[in-house]
């Protein structure tokens, strides 16, 4: 059922299932994955410094936060992650 469901392949699913805790080990020592969870870090540590706003419009989950409107288009909030970007580095 699950492999339908997903439409993912027996062989995948299998050898996903079979591999080794050791192999799934050395991926997370490998500097490749290591350099992905420094930018991940990054990314939480600007979105966290970003001024936010609460929700106003969703009664039901009153935790969400929204970045503040100074952004009018996406391509303005890349370029000021780009600049501080390069800043830390």
């Amino acid at each position: 059922m699950f492999p339908t469901t997903t439409s993912l392949t027996q062989h995948c699913v299998r050898s996903v299932m079979d591999e080794q805790p050791e192999k799934q080990m050395q991926r997370l020592n490998n500097p490749h994955y290591q350099r992905g969870e420094k930018a991940k870090e990054f990314v939480n540590e600007f979105l966290d410094l970003s001024p936010k706003l609460p929700s106003h419009y969703c009664r039901r989950r009153t935790s969400k936060l929204y970045l503040e409107p100074q952004f009018r288009a996406m391509i303005e909030l890349h370029r000021c992650y780009a600049t501080a970007s390069t800043e830390k580095d």
